[in-house]
């Protein structure tokens, strides 16, 4: 059984699809699934998905009819084996890195843990988060979506399909977790790309 299992939704992202997924399969850490989920992409997302699979046995395949990211994410979610979830967007990256230090905290008794991040595409800089604070939550999210976190009932919210999705995921998650453990690493493990037609991201730097 893997540890960590990435959840990564696409739509129409075929493109940037083997970059994201290289930098899963280069991880320092190895105790990992990545499930690769379709949502009714008309471009050839299932072809790039598929070799992946061939390459690396660890990479899963998941077509679904189009219905959001959330949903994509929560079918991802809903058949992996992993006790911690990652969800990566398509179009992003992690560095070899965010495993290893997750997996870290993860025995030290953490629940959540996220980074800082770099921009890269249209735009690059670095994106440093603030460290968490439950008030700061409540105001505006912190988080970005490709945190890593402990498996529970949580889940998001598939009728949301544009908007703060990932912000009402979290305080969903965290205030359903009884005393939560939360710690941003110092280093930056997500490259998060700017590109002209990205959709609203839910969190911005």
């Amino acid at each position: 059984m893997s540890l960590i299992s990435i959840i990564v939704p696409c739509y129409n992202q075929a493109q940037y699809l083997d970059e994201c997924l290289n930098s899963v399969r280069n991880q320092s850490y190895q105790n990992w699934e990545c499930i690769i989920v379709n949502d009714g992409s008309p471009d050839n997302t299932e072809e790039i998905a598929l070799e992946w699979t061939k390459k690396d046995s660890r990479f899963k395949y998941i077509f679904q009819e189009n219905s959001g990211v959330s949903a994509a994410r929560n079918n991802g979610i809903d058949n992996s084996t992993g006790e911690w979830i990652l969800p990566l967007d398509s179009d992003d990256k992690i560095s070899p890195s965010y495993l290893e230090k997750a997996v870290i905290k993860i025995k030290e008794g953490y629940h959540l843990i996220y980074s800082n991040a770099i921009y890269f595409g249209k735009k690059n800089e670095k994106w440093i988060l603030e460290d968490y604070e439950h008030s700061k939550l409540l105001y505006h999210n912190i988080i970005f979506c490709a945190a890593i976190f402990k498996k529970n009932n949580i889940r998001f919210d598939s009728k949301m399909t544009y908007g703060f999705e990932d912000w009402e995921f979290w305080i969903n998650y965290i205030f359903s977790t009884e005393d939560i453990k939360i710690h941003k690493l110092d280093s930056c493990e997500l490259y998060y790309r700017i590109k002209n037609e990205s959709r609203n991201k839910t969190l911005k730097g």
